[in-house]
């Protein structure tokens, strides 16, 4: 046995020997004219101005230094150069009829990939001649077996290669056309063990990408990335996987932010029918700092929002379409599951079905800022949205319309433009048109309790529906022991988008909903509310869409309590000032109790209208009429009052426990003497309500008369008869002082005219 393993290694060390002497014997470098030549058969240009060389133990191979790469149209542009590439087998199963791959390595390598103001990239000639050539060589017959899916079967395809290693390797892309360029720089990749046979191997990557313009250049977009994970490679080359797959961003622009994401991946179909499955996890991550590293500055409500967001979902799709499930997002405080879908990669269709426990959506509303006049007529000028409308009113006249719907729309814009330039703030954000013309949607929406405007929301179901550019929605949802019922659409295929809506509105208490938009300071309302309200809109920004809003609300009360201010004490009040008398020393009740309440409004132009009010306060029937300015948040309301007569009672009086008017003049009189006017940001009754000075000194003087009636009536009316049959009398008879009234009457309407 030792004689014959002295033999074996005998043979083993004249075998290595002799390829070493061989290659010793023969100069690598005689290769290079063989090679390019094979190469330029191809429709490269290849350059090899380093030196060729054999490497040896433990592996063996070739080794190159200094290659440069071009296509035969353009020789003196080089696509690729590398500063060293090689190629070593592992020697001793080489020896056994093996051949191994020890390692593949390409260090310094940089890659210019340019697209020129044609349109066409520097690499395209290269293809054509791979197509080319490919057709060429390719047998008329495929005689190789293959699986029922078109696969090779894998007793024909068989691949170990130890390692895998691309260093400090760069690669360039500009595109003249769309006046982008992306650098990819440090790019280290190794991969280790990489084989067909199903067994699982490692893969490192890092890089540094710069994202960039090639004209009026920024500081670039730069995104340091590492990936670590382990893939797996099937025989047909048709498939791998990523499992414990681990992604590392770190993204800087004029702010930096990090982002990890765990994943694992399964892809088929590569030849022919691409799908893929997964799952991935995304960590708490700032998501307000990855957005300003993309130079996208957000500024919400609460300066924490978005400041610790997560991600978690199952993933699969093709080549059309993804669909997300077992999703999963933590946004701040909030938990969200669900699922997702991107239907149609080629259009805007997607399906969304989430269930949220809480969310404050006021937290991530832009803060409110007040604007100054001075400030808004500084806007006019300089608005992003003025400067696009005027651009785009321009364009309408210099282009040529091919659609009436179009023709229509550029009308639209010019008509419109003046308007929204003549006021352009901050609110006056244009609508997108074109992307809801194009949307196909399904997005169901619902959670336990949402605070928007300051306002508490419970059991929400949201269902929106977007197709053939009609955008509908219905939401459902508790209020305050009540309940809110909100159908709407917004209909996008004209011009200008129109907008519907109809809510009803059920026993939602007052008190919590004041209490929640901080009003109860100065006004206390308790008792419930009932509305049922209509409108529409139409326009091309949110401004326009505000201002042509137009709308309809009957609503109704019960039990409805008023403080601090006591109506009927008022009204007491504003009785004995006509009557002269003092008010007397009376306790009374800090708060107003209404019987009944209905009435409507209507908007216009920002414009709210009280057209109808009624309300009762004991023996007292409340109207009201007057306006609301939401443009200044101001309001102005007369308040009418009547006393209503009541046939039992003895006297005319406002209640058991109120005051006795003393006459007859106060039944069933229509008086507006109180007056609110004010802040409706800042409503208080105690200070908004005065008694109205017009209507008051008008009340004085009818009532004037009425006591000098109700005094001195039979002599008036006697006294009256006299002077008009003296009058008779001198103008000729029985009833000429009423023609004379008549005719001067005439005379002076005429000359007024």
């Amino acid at each position: 046995m030792r004689r014959a393993l002295k033999i074996v290694g005998f043979f083993v060390g004249l075998l290595i020997s002799s390829i070493i002497v061989l290659a010793l014997l023969i100069d690598a470098n005689m290769f290079k004219p063989r090679i390019a030549a094979l190469a330029k058969d191809k429709g490269i240009t290849l350059e090899m101005r380093g030196d060729l060389h054999w490497q040896f133990w433990p592996s063996i191979g070739l080794a190159v230094d200094d290659l440069y790469i071009a296509s035969n149209n353009a020789p003196t542009l080089t696509i690729a150069q590398i500063q060293k590439a090689s190629f070593l087998i592992a020697v001793i199963p080489l020896l056994r009829g093996d051949f191994q791959v020890k390692h593949v390595l390409v260090g310094g390598a940089i890659i210019n990939l340019i697209v020129d103001e044609q349109g066409k990239g520097n690499w395209q000639d290269l293809q054509k001649s791979f197509a080319a050539q490919s057709a060429i060589d390719k047998p008329l017959v495929d005689k190789s077996p293959k699986n029922a899916d078109g696969s090779i079967t894998s007793n024909n395809l068989y691949l170990v290669i130890e390692k895998i290693s691309l260093q400090h390797s760069v690669i360039n892309y500009s595109d003249q056309v769309k006046n982008q360029r992306l650098a990819l720089t440090d790019i280290d990749l190794n991969i280790d063990g990489i084989n067909t046979q199903g067994n699982p191997f490692t893969v490192n990557f890092s890089g540094l990408a710069q994202f960039g313009k090639i004209k009026n250049a920024v500081a670039p977009l730069i995104i340091n990335s590492k990936l670590h994970g382990t893939m797996m490679l099937r025989n047909d080359l048709n498939s791998f996987t990523f499992s414990d797959s681990n992604l590392q961003l770190d993204i800087a622009d004029k702010s930096s932010a990090a982002v990890a994401m765990k994943f694992s991946l399964e892809v088929g179909g590569l030849s022919d029918n691409l799908h893929y499955q997964g799952e991935l996890n995304l960590p708490s991550f700032n998501a307000k700092k990855l957005l300003s590293a993309f130079g996208s500055q957000l500024k919400t409500a609460n300066e924490k929002a978005l400041d610790d967001v997560s991600i978690a979902s199952k993933f699969d799709g093709n080549k059309t379409q993804l669909a997300l499930s077992a999703l999963q997002i933590k946004l701040d405080k909030t938990t969200l599951n669900g699922n997702a879908a991107l239907t149609d990669f080629s259009g805007s269709a997607f399906t969304l079905n989430v269930q949220g426990d809480e969310i404050n959506a006021d937290d991530y509303l832009a803060p409110v800022t007040v604007t100054t006049n001075s400030e808004i007529n500084r806007a006019d000028a300089s608005s992003p949205e003025t400067k696009k409308i005027e651009t785009e009113a321009a364009d309408t006249k210099a282009a040529e319309s091919k659609t009436p719907i179009a023709e229509a729309e550029k009308a639209a814009i010019e008509a419109k433009a003046p308007a929204v330039m003549s006021s352009a703030v901050s609110d006056d954000v244009l609508l997108p048109l074109e992307y809801l013309r194009t949307l196909n949607a399904e997005i169901t929406t619902s959670f336990n309790k949402v605070i928007f405007s300051a306002l508490t929301l419970e059991k929400v179901q949201l269902d929106v529906e977007a197709k053939n550019g009609v955008v509908q929605q219905l939401l459902n949802a508790n209020v305050y022991n009540g309940s809110i019922h909100e159908s709407g659409n917004v209909d996008a295929r004209n011009p200008s988008a129109q907008m519907k809506f109809e809510a009803i509105l059920k026993s939602i208490e007052l008190a919590p909903l004041l209490k929640a938009k901080k009003m109860d300071k100065d006004l206390n309302l308790s008792g419930a509310i009932h509305a049922n309200a209509s409108g529409q809109a139409s326009g091309v920004s949110m401004k326009q869409m505000m201002e042509s809003l137009a709308g309809t609300a009957n609503f109704s009360g019960a039990k409805i309590r008023l403080a601090p201010l006591n109506i009927e004490q008022q009204f007491c009040k504003l009785v004995n000032v006509v009557n002269k008398v003092e008010t007397p020393e009376k306790v009374w009740d800090a708060y107003t109790e209404l019987r009944e309440l209905s009435g409507k409004i209507t908007i216009a132009k920002r414009i709210v209208t009280i057209e109808t009010f009624n309300a009762g306060v004991e023996k007292l029937s409340l109207n009201a009429s007057g306006k609301v300015n939401l443009a200044n948040q101001e309001y102005d309301f007369l308040l009418p009052l009547k006393l209503i007569k009541d046939a039992a009672a003895t006297d005319a009086s406002t209640s058991v426990q109120g005051c006795s008017v003393g006459s007859n003049f106060w039944v069933e009189r229509g008086m507006s003497l109180l007056r609110c006017k004010g802040g409706f940001a800042s409503i208080n009754p105690t200070k908004d309500c005065r008694p109205d000075k017009n209507a008051l000194t008008a009340l004085v003087k009818d009532y004037a008369e009425y006591k000098l009636r109700e005094k001195h009536g039979e002599k008036l009316d006697a006294k009256k008869a006299e002077l008009i049959k003296k009058l008779d009398d001198k103008l000729g008879g029985e009833g000429s002082a009423e023609k004379a009234k008549a005719l001067l009457k005439n005379l002076f309407k005429k000359h007024n005219e």
